[in-house]
């Protein structure tokens, strides 16, 4: 039975981690802090704006109308646990290349840009009853324009790959329209694809599984920011990813995986700007999740995860005081809970002997969880002299999850229950710091940055017997973070830029 629940958690890990990375890149980290905006050597930023470019669809490609270069090489390894003790990797890692140039005439611009980018990807995990990995390199050129003010106040972008190594997460292509009224009134809206054909792999009791995670997503955003009156604005931000397959099931002795689903995700808040350069935000986030899949051999379905739905939903809090020019501090509190349930089905035959295949052996799952966690975060920008600015922060989280997994065989063919267990999740605390550091410098014409997030803490507390050597109350147990192996908690990310 141990066999047949691997195959199902193959399944939904396949489904996870691919629906995170194709929904608008998400890095899997920072699915700790929805609320606020990716910023790494900050460790977060709340008030950066999806109008300045600064992440998402509009910041992917740097347009820029002089000519330049720019490098951008990311790495981010949330988690890197000893395999050999049954642990988890995943890690990703990108190389970007970026010519861009163009013209402007009586207000008007046009922004052009070629951008070659490599991906690698990989997920994956090391236990009985066998390893999983899910993994692909995809490596394409993409070229993109920008027109700035075709219509006063109207934006338009847009970028199509020319180029595609198959095998791993690429993207299909993606158009974007923006509208400016003044500095009172904007909003934004853009639809991209991205294809994600990475090779799901295992071997369950030695038997090999190998098949295409098959993942299409196409995605839908919108941002809007109205400025009523003086330092007051109110924001609303909504996207939605729909997945589907990239190739309908073959009927040829393979393995197939079919994911589908949808996710949805909101953003409103309120920024009021007091005195001086100091501003307060409130932000409520929440995002939905719907997910489906199944698996099959030869065209006949044997695994099916009918649905997993979430719930992520977090309120937020910042200020913030001066700005990157000359000095700049910031710190923001964040409450997050999380809701999720998922329920599964696997057959056997495709991996035990014939006679267990008449039996008809099945498997059915049920999983329920939740959690709850606050974080508090602080983070500073300095210039230090001209042409160089040093950022930093510092982040500490203390959540409390709860969950539950239900297994039962069918007795007869789906009625009654046979062989029912239930698992709880021992931990039911856990703790965690993490530490953001940056830097920019500009010599002439080229400009470096470095940033670099990494967590350097985490303890866990276990209900069970008492640790003799930890303060714990009794009927908890507390396990540190700290091991002989990198653990992970890691992401870099490096741009070096050079104008002509």
């Amino acid at each position: 039975m141990r066999a047949i629940l691997g195959i199902g958690a193959l399944v939904a890990l396949a489904l996870v981690t691919g629906a995170a990375g194709a929904a608008g890149g998400t890095d899997v980290l920072d699915l700790l802090q929805p609320g606020t905006r990716p910023r790494v050597g900050l460790g977060g930023d709340p008030f950066l704006s999806p109008f300045d470019d600064g992440y998402g669809f509009w910041g992917d490609v740097h347009f820029t109308t002089a000519g330049s270069n720019r490098l951008d090489a990311r790495y981010s390894a949330p988690f890197l646990l000893d395999a050999g003790r049954g642990g988890a990797r995943v890690e990703r890692s990108e190389l970007a290349w970026t010519a861009a140039g163009g013209w402007s005439n009586a207000g008007r611009a046009i922004h052009l840009a070629a951008r070659v980018v490599g991906v690698d990807w990989t997920s994956s995990w090391a236990g009985s009853p066998g390893p999983v990995h899910l993994g692909g390199r995809g490596a394409q050129l993409i070229l993109g324009t920008r027109l700035t003010d075709p219509l006063p106040g109207l934006t338009v972008q847009g970028y199509a790959p020319v180029v595609n190594a198959q095998g791993g997460r690429t993207a299909d292509g993606g158009l974007g329209l923006r509208y400016r009224r003044g500095s009172h009134f904007a909003v934004q809206g853009a639809w991209s694809r991205t294809s994600a054909a990475e090779q799901l792999g295992s071997a369950l009791y030695d038997e090999p599984v190998a098949a295409s995670l098959n993942l299409r997503a196409n995605r839908y955003a919108m941002d809007g920011r109205w400025r009523p009156w003086g330092r007051f604005e109110a924001e609303y931000s909504t996207s939605w990813n729909f997945y589907g397959v990239i190739e309908p099931r073959d009927t040829t002795l393979v393995y197939n995986l079919s994911p589908g689903g949808r996710t949805a995700t909101q953003q409103a808040g309120l920024v009021w700007g007091g005195a001086g350069r100091s501003r307060v935000l409130v932000r409520w986030s929440q995002t939905l999740v719907n997910l489906d899949g199944m698996m099959s051999w030869g065209g006949v379905r044997f695994a099916q995860l009918p649905y997993l739905s979430g719930n992520l939903s977090s309120w937020l809090t910042g200020f913030e005081h001066g700005d990157a020019a000359r000095g700049r501090w910031l710190v923001e509190a964040e409450v997050v809970n999380l809701s999720a349930h998922g329920r599964g089905e696997v057959e056997s035959w495709p991996f035990t002997s014939v006679l267990t295949n008449l039996l008809g052996v099945r498997m059915i799952g049920r999983a329920n969880a939740e959690a709850r966690w606050t974080r508090l975060h602080a983070a500073l920008q300095r210039p230090v002299r001209s042409g160089l600015r040093l950022e930093g922060g510092l982040t500490w989280y203390d959540a409390r999850p709860r969950a539950t997994l239900v297994t039962w065989r069918p007795a007869f063919l789906v009625f009654g229950q046979e062989d029912l267990q239930e698992h709880a999740l021992e931990v039911h605390r856990v703790q965690a710091g993490a530490v953001s550091l940056g830097m920019l410098a500009q010599f002439g014409g080229l400009i470096g940055q470095i940033q670099l997030r990494q967590f350097v803490m985490a303890k866990m507390f276990r209900t069970g017997g008492v640790s003799p050597a930890s303060p714990a109350p009794a009927g908890e147990t507390v396990t540190t973070g700290h091991s002989r192996h990198w653990p992970g908690g890691t992401q870099v990310e490096f741009a070096l830029t050079r104008s002509f």
